[in-house]
């Protein structure tokens, strides 16, 4: 119990300190979101992983396996995806959407932080 409390205050908590006081602080401050969106995703996590492959003691053997463990998965995950929007019969619209939306998940947001939080630098 102690475990998952420590894990929870190390890891989680302030992740959903940082999202909590964005949405208080949103009431009073207009940021544009896009913006901001924008700049997270083409500034800041291009930065955080290169920092944190950088800072990585990995061989390339090891680099090769996560990334192509890292592509089959995508794979996977799309080819699945587009057999599941087919079976329910999507337009190619909403197959696009469907598609994208499995594959392309809120790493950046929300996996990364966390992984930072639990497992430091070696994360």
């Amino acid at each position: 119990m102690f475990a998952a409390l420590q894990v929870f205050y190390t890891s989680l908590l302030p992740i959903f300190a940082v999202v909590a006081l964005s949405a208080f602080a949103s009431r009073w401050i207009k940021f544009d979101t896009r913006l901001l969106s924008k700049i997270s995703i083409y500034l800041f996590s291009p930065f955080l992983i290169l920092g944190s492959i950088t800072r990585a003691d990995l061989q390339s053997s090891e680099i090769a396996g996560i990334a192509t463990m890292a592509v089959l998965a995508n794979l996977t995950l799309i080819l699945l995806g587009m057999g599941l929007a087919r079976l329910m019969r999507f337009d190619r619209v909403l197959e696009g959407a469907f598609i994208m939306s499995i594959f392309m998940g809120n790493t950046t947001g929300v996996g990364l932080p966390l992984i930072q939080f639990t497992w430091g630098d070696a994360g």
